[in-house]
């Protein structure tokens, strides 16, 4: 009797299901109100972030606040999953020290005249991508289809529209142009730079963003959402989906070529290529020939109002040494100064300066080094050698993402991580010539996208299948 009492103290209590308060009522139509607001909220985000860019109510943009009242009902809806950490909350957490460390140090130890308003720019960079990753998860534990199939249709909807007006600002027929370039002067990132380029008679458009090499990033942006959204389809792909992604790949590399953005370019015929190839290993004949008829199709159509273009830009590449080219002139004169003062900013960095993108060196001596335009030695200036090994964990933490996405083969969750899988390739390689995960205006997209895939993949795991069967919930395809 005595072993069978200490057998019965030694075993292991069996484990109890996690309660979980029941978040959504299993009243359709409040289901269906959830979902209207979940999608809502998906384009008030990117709207604002692409066609209000400028307005800052209180210094910060004002997708910043309305990533807070997202996060703010989601919590209503789901509660405290809502807040689950994810690695890339470290990574986060890691770049605001960085942030305040590396400013304190260039200000007290490398005695750099640093703007009042420089510290305070940059935090916000760092908590307003940080806060539309957070809403993205949100939204995506309280109807992960929804929220997917939103984000992503609001980024092809907006970048398209941009990608339209900066086709038409360069060579729009009749007064379209006018009609363009005054829409990019008055709602886009950089009106005043639009309107300069207007004035010099630039063949370069901007459409709605800072500069023509951002236009040509976000066109990139936008040909990864196409890829992934029709080879996640697998062999249920159709013909109409095929001749679809055709049309939308055609309209962003026009774009991309009217910006005649070099290394946009180059990037976007290797997603092109890589999109042939995904199509042929779907293993379905007629659907990988049609793709390569509808594209075809598109790119001679697309071939043809290429001649009627403006290349001077490229053509004096292609005619010129690179030596020659005053961009890579420019970008040399930025690493030689980093070479002279590699062993000052190697603890810490120079800190963040509001002109560091930009090619205006009159500052201080550390100035020099502006525009180099690469991520990795941009994140060696601004913060030494913990920087560049926070920009490697900042990646590395995506990469776990896409490694936790492959236990689930729902639609929605192969979908994101093959647009975060092509998305975060494009930020590596694309980082080699300019800065772009430390810039708002281009940051963003990828948060979005892997905020997606973070949310749905904890989602599955805090109100998975059995969590929405047992309620009657609708369950992901």
């Amino acid at each position: 009797m005595a072993a069978v009492i200490a057998r019965e103290r030694l075993r292991r209590p069996e484990a109890q299901p996690e309660t979980v308060a029941l978040p959504v009522s299993e009243k359709r139509w409040v289901i269906g109100l959830y979902r209207m607001l979940t999608a809502l909220s998906a384009w008030l985000l990117i709207g604002a972030h692409v066609l209000r860019p400028s307005f800052k109510p209180l210094g910060l943009p004002i997708t910043f606040y309305y990533a807070v009242g997202v996060i703010a009902f989601c919590a209503k809806v789901r509660g405290n999953k809502v807040f689950a950490r994810t690695p890339l909350d470290y990574a986060f957490v890691l770049w605001l020290g960085l942030a305040v460390v590396s400013q304190l140090w260039a200000s007290q130890v490398l005695n750099r005249v640093m703007m009042a308003d420089d510290i305070l720019n940059y935090l916000g960079i760092i908590l307003t991508n940080w806060f539309m990753f957070r809403a993205a998860f949100a939204l995506c534990c309280v109807d992960p289809r929804t929220a997917t199939g939103a984000f992503l249709k609001a980024i092809l909807f907006f970048l398209g529209f941009a990608c339209i007006v900066g086709i038409l600002q360069g060579y729009g027929p009749g007064p379209t142009k006018a009609w363009a370039t005054s829409f990019g002067v008055q709602n886009g990132a950089a009106g005043a730079v639009t309107a300069m380029q207007l004035d010099l008679s630039s063949p370069r458009p901007l459409a709605l963003f800072s500069g023509p090499n951002y236009f040509g990033f976000m066109n990139l942006v936008a040909m990864c959402c196409i890829i992934g959204m029709t080879v996640a389809q697998g062999r249920s792909m159709s013909s109409k989906s095929v001749w679809a992604a055709a049309f939308g790949i055609a309209l962003f590399m026009i774009g991309t070529l009217v910006a005649q953005s070099r290394a946009a370019i180059a990037t976007s015929l290797l997603l092109f290529c890589y999109f042939l190839y995904l199509m042929l290993m779907t293993g379905r004949t007629k659907v990988f020939v049609t793709g390569v008829i509808a594209i075809g199709c598109v790119l001679v159509g697309g071939l043809y109002f290429v001649q009627k273009m403006d290349m001077t830009y490229l053509e004096n590449t292609f005619n010129k040494k690179i030596q020659d080219d005053d961009s890579f002139k420019e970008r040399q004169r930025g690493i030689d100064a980093l070479m002279n003062q590699a062993i000052d900013l190697a603890p810490l960095g120079g800190g963040w300066d509001s002109r560091g993108y930009s090619i205006d060196r009159s500052g201080d001596v550390w100035s020099r080094t502006n525009s180099i335009d690469n991520g990795y030695l941009q994140a060696y200036i601004n913060h030494g050698i913990p920087g560049v090994v926070h920009l490697l964990f900042f990646f590395g933490s995506l990469w776990y993402g896409l490694r936790l996405a492959k236990r689930h083969n729902y639609l929605h969750i192969r979908t994101l991580r093959i647009v975060g899988g092509l998305l975060l390739v494009t930020y590596m390689v694309y980082s080699l010539t300019g800065t772009r995960h430390a810039k708002l205006e281009t940051g963003i997209y990828w948060m979005i996208i892997f905020g997606l895939l973070y949310g749905s993949v904890y989602g599955e795991k805090f109100f998975g299948e059995p969590y929405r069967r047992a309620r009657n919930l609708p369950v992901a395809a």
